[in-house]
């Protein structure tokens, strides 16, 4: 019984530690799988003293307002033309000439 209990403990001590290492390889290959061919985007301006600007799709202004000739409303599709509006708006780079978007059709917004 004895050597039962020491064989057993042996696998144990030989298992445990490889399924912990097979399983750290497993994740760090599944995670490199996960970002292949992605890119990490580093913002060229710093604006952690900047006050944040909200655009948000659903916002009544322009949520009905279709995007260019397609059937989908800013309220359904438009996460990305108001998140480059706020981050435009943030860098202080937008004006009247770059961002036509609502400037001239909603005044304020």
């Amino acid at each position: 019984m004895k050597r039962t209990m020491k064989r057993l403990r042996k696998k144990v001590l030989i298992i445990l530690p490889a399924g912990i290492i097979f399983l750290c390889i497993l994740f760090c290959l599944i995670w490199q799988y996960r970002l292949r061919g992605s890119s990490k985007l580093i913002p060229m301006t710093d604006f952690a003293g900047a006050e944040p600007v909200f655009y948000r799709q659903n916002d009544e202004k322009w949520a009905q307002d279709t995007l260019g000739e397609s059937a989908f409303t800013m309220e359904s599709s438009g996460c990305l033309v108001t998140c480059i509006a706020s981050a435009m708006e943030m860098s202080a780079k937008s004006n009247e000439n770059e961002i036509p978007l609502y400037k001239n059709k909603y005044p304020g917004g």
